[in-house]
This record gives structure tokens, sequence and C-alpha cells, in this order.
């Protein structure tokens, strides 16, 4: 008796110690991550054209066709409706954009656990089999990989993404679905569009998924035509070309390299040809183990792992041009982590039928992942401690500066053209207008900036401004029109926001937009072609390789 009520305290506080694990890895690591950038950050960049986006709004100049223009290959609609959203109702929140991101992967592993309960309800499996699902799971989920789901604003298309398309496989993996439950299903492939491109390849994922639960033609046929119109809306102003033809071996590797993101630059490519095995072999052993009734099961699964991997092949098709450092970008390792959900979905199923030797080599890649895991948030909090508002690279200036119609007196080639930069949030511009953006000439109070941004000392940064061929940018209303860059004196630290320049008498006298050149790297050695945004008493440069005036 007293041996039965020790093993009872072993396994309730086994138990209590796994609960409290997910509960570090899903809420308190993300919190924290979202409080440490929003106070190291104050100027959260959410889109590239979001500040044009705020302007329209209150100029009341907002069209159907700004909405629904491509950002390279994605019309992010709804992105620009949340981020919009923030500004409107939210103008000094610095937690909007991270904090939803954190709530759509939360709601994200929820759907998760909820299918894999089902199935494993259905299978009658016992509870030894699925509590490292769920360990797993919130490691997959909240990996930070290099902080790209909290840091920039932007990126929340890609949790929304990952969310409707979650949605949907999980709205179409059954059999005889209800005409509510398939209205759901378009409604939320419609909402998965409308966040990025990477959202179209739920069209083709949702067609296989009606055709392998035998849904009616009526039904499949409804959701071919619109996803078709849909596609069309999308590619019919781009123009892809397939390099994956002329340059097979590169392809080969950027697909790898996408399907493995999560991990080092230097195991991605690996890391992705053994996932990808893996995930044929979990599809290989379900079919050979269950009967026809119970395959259902996995198909939710199948689908997560498919949406990746179909994923990976459209970007090796369309940007391997950019190089195959472009597969590892921080935003697609939302898309390249559904596979690993789908491969913890698969295995975790099938846990109680695995041989020893698939045990054992599952065993290492989850301790291969817990190993990049802590890792990934050991270099987070270590940059986070070194003032991570700075980077250490040239920062290039593709949106030019912006100075006010009296800049005749600032020269080409002057190295000294503010005497105070004003690192601002975005939202700060909500609180110059008043009611209309007369920001510029407005001679700012104390209190008022250190209200609306933060002042970086401009002893340490020069400020270089050239004259450049009108072949290739465009005027202001007076005046010429300027390039340059911003960098730091003793080549350390670079800006890597927005500012305001500042006269001796905290006057404005102009703005720059200025971004990292990592992400603007492919304007490197491309002839721009420009467009002219018009704010209230000025003109902007804003270099655009896709499109014209």
């Amino acid at each position: 008796m007293v041996a039965g009520i020790i093993d009872e305290e072993i396994v309730m506080k086994k138990s209590n110690l796994f609960f409290l694990a997910i509960f570090i890895i899903a809420v308190v690591f993300p919190l924290l991550l979202i409080w440490i950038m929003a106070y190291q950050i104050p100027f959260g960049d959410t889109w590239d054209d979001s500040i044009v986006l705020y302007f329209s709004y209150l100029h009341h100049t907002l069209t159907w066709q700004y909405w629904v223009h491509p950002h390279n290959e994605h019309r992010v609609i709804l992105t620009r409706a949340i981020t919009l959203f923030k500004d409107i109702f939210f103008p000094t929140s610095r937690y909007f954009i991270q904090l939803t991101s954190y709530f759509l992967f939360l709601a994200t592993y929820f759907l998760l656990v909820f299918q894999f309960e089902k199935a494993r309800f259905k299978l009658q499996y016992s509870e030894k089999s699925y509590r490292w699902f769920y360990l797993l799971t919130a490691g997959i989920l909240f990996f930070p990989k290099d902080i790209s789901f909290w840091r920039w604003g932007f990126i929340i298309q890609f949790p929304l993404t990952v969310f409707f398309v979650t949605a949907t496989i999980f709205c179409l993996s059954q059999k005889n679905i209800t005409w509510l439950r398939y209205g759901c299903a378009i409604l939320l492939s419609l909402l998965a569009t409308a966040s990025s491109a990477n959202g179209l390849m739920i069209w083709p994922i949702g067609f296989l998924l009606l055709i392998l639960c035998r849904s009616s033609i009526m039904k499949m046929a409804a959701y071919v035509i619109i996803g078709l119109i849909i596609i069309y809306f999308y590619s019919h102003d781009n123009h892809l070309q397939g390099f994956i033809i002329n340059e097979p071996i590169k392809s080969f590797l950027y697909f790898t390299d996408f399907l493995g993101n999560w991990s080092t630059a230097l195991l991605a490519s690996v890391i992705g040809c053994a996932v990808l095995v893996l995930f044929f072999n979990g599809i290989k052993l379900f079919f050979n183990r269950y009967h026809v009734e119970k395959i259902t099961i996995f198909y939710p699964w199948l689908a997560l792992g498919l949406f990746a991997i179909a994923n990976g092949f459209v970007a090796a098709l369309t940007r391997i041009q950019f190089g195959v450092g472009q597969s590892l970008s921080i935003r697609y390792a939302a898309i390249s982590l559904m596979l690993c959900a789908s491969l913890t979905g698969f295995y975790a199923l099938q846990w109680s039928r695995l041989s020893d030797r698939y045990k054992k080599i599952l065993k290492f890649f989850v301790f291969l992942f817990i190993v990049f895991f802590v890792g990934s948030y050991h270099r987070v909090f270590f940059q986070l401690t070194k003032n991570y508002r700075f980077i250490a690279q040239e920062i290039a200036l593709p949106y030019g500066v912006l100075l006010p119609t009296d800049n005749g007196s600032y020269s080409a080639g002057n190295d000294k053209i503010a005497d105070r930069l004003l690192l601002y949030r975005q939202s700060a511009l909500y609180t110059l207008s008043n009611p209309e953006p007369h920001y510029l000439n407005q001679t700012l109070s104390e209190t008022m900036i250190k209200k609306i941004g933060v002042t970086v000392d401009p002893k340490n940064y020069s400020i270089t401004i050239g004259k450049r061929s009108l072949k290739n940018y465009v005027g202001f209303i007076s005046g010429v029109a300027v390039s340059g860059s911003i960098h730091a004196k003793n080549n350390h630290a670079n800006l890597s926001a927005s500012l305001l320049l500042l006269n001796a008498d905290h006057k404005i006298i102009g703005i720059a937009f200025i971004a990292h050149q990592q992400f603007f790297g492919f304007m490197v050695g491309a002839q721009p072609v420009n467009q002219l945004i018009q704010l209230k008493k000025g003109y902007g440069i804003r270099q655009d390789r896709t499109r014209t005036i």
C-alpha cells in the first residue's frame, strides 16, 4: 500500500514537472522575449510601406488598388489591415504586433493538440505515448530562430498564414464534410491567401484533402475554381522564372535549406534532407500498419507536411535568383517548422508500434532540436543584453531622405545635416499630426521628444548626403534629389530604424527612412525604379524594383 502511494507521488511530480516545462516554453519565454524586444526597440518596423499607409488613411486617399498591390510576390491585405488597426487604435503600443503573433502561435498550438487528442482517442492510445508530443510541439512553434517572430512587425504575415492554413486543414480532414465546415474552410483559405503568398499553397493541398476524404464533386469543383481565380489574381502581374531548371543543384540546396531552416545555416540542408526522408517514411509506415478507416486520422499531418514541402519547392522555383541564402531567411522558419510539427504528429501517433531502431533515431532528433532550441534562446538573450537596437553592419537608405521645401541650405555632400537624430516610433507621427501631419518645420519640446522616441547622439554618427542622377531619382518640390547612408564613425554599430532630423533648436528639418542593408540586399547593383510618395509638405523617394509610377 505504501509502495503504491509512493509510486503515485512520483508520477504526480513527474507530471507537474512536465507541464511546468510546457508552461515555460509556451508562455514564459516568448512573453519575456516580447517584453525585452519592445523595451529595446521602441520603433518596430511593421511594413515597408506602413508609414505611407497611415498617411493615406489620414488624408482619405486609401484605394482598393493600394491594399492589393504586391510587395514582391506577396499581397499582404490582412497584414496591412492589422498594422493600420494598430496605428489607429493603439498608436503608442510597443507590444501589439508581437503579442498578436504570440497568440496566433498559441492558437495554432491548441489546434494541433486538439487534433492530436482526437486521433489518439480513436486509436485508443495510452497516455504514455503522447506527452513528449505536447512538449516538442510547443518547442517547435515557439522556436525563436533569431527572434524572427517577435522582432519585426511585418513577419506577422507568417503567424497568420500558419494559423489559417492549420485551421483549414483540420476543417477539411474528415469524411462527409458538412457544408458549414466546408464554407469555413473556404473562408480560412481566403484569409491564409490574404496573409501572404505562402498561403496560396493551401488551395492544392485542400483539394488533395477533399479527394482523399472522398468529398462530393460539387465541393471539389467549387474549391478548385475559387483557388484558380485566387492564384490568377496573385500571379497575373508577376513574372516568375523557372530557375530550378537552369540551376538544378542550387535549387535542390535551396529546397533542402528551406525545409531545414530552423537549424543553423551549416546544417540546414542536411537537416532538410533528413526530415524529408522521415516524412515520407512516416507516410509509408502508417499506410502499412493501419486499416483504411483509420488512415484518415493521419491526413492532417500529411497535409501540414506537404504544405511546407510545396512552399519549399515553389520558393526554389521563384527565388533561387537571390541566392541560396534567401532560403534561410528567418521569415521562412515559420513555414519550415510546419514540417517538423507534421513529423511530430506522425511518429507520436505511431510511437507504441515503432521498432527500437526508429525510437532511437527519433530520440536523437528530439535531443538535437532541444539543443538548437536552448542554444537559440541563449543567443537571443545574449544579443539583447548588448543593446540590440544598433546593428553592426552598414545600413542603406533605400527610401532616401525627406527634406522640407526650404532645403536649399542643405547642399549635396554635406556631412552634417542635423544636430540631433531622433529615433522615433511609427506611431509617433500620429502624435505629431494634430490633425494633419504638419510635422516638418515643427519645433519639438524636450517633453515631446521623450514621448515620441529616443535621442541618438549625432556625434557618433555621420550622415552622407549625395546628389544622384535624375535618370534614376525623382526630385523634391525644390532642391535636389538626395540619397545616402547613416553609419557609425566607430564602425561598431549602426542605426536600424527611422529618424527625425532636428537642428540645434529642435526644429524638424527632415525625415530619414532607413532599413537593414541585409533586408534590402537585392537592391545592390540593381537599377532602381522609383515611386513618388507625397506626404504633406514634401516628397520622398522610394526605390522599388517591381513597380513603376
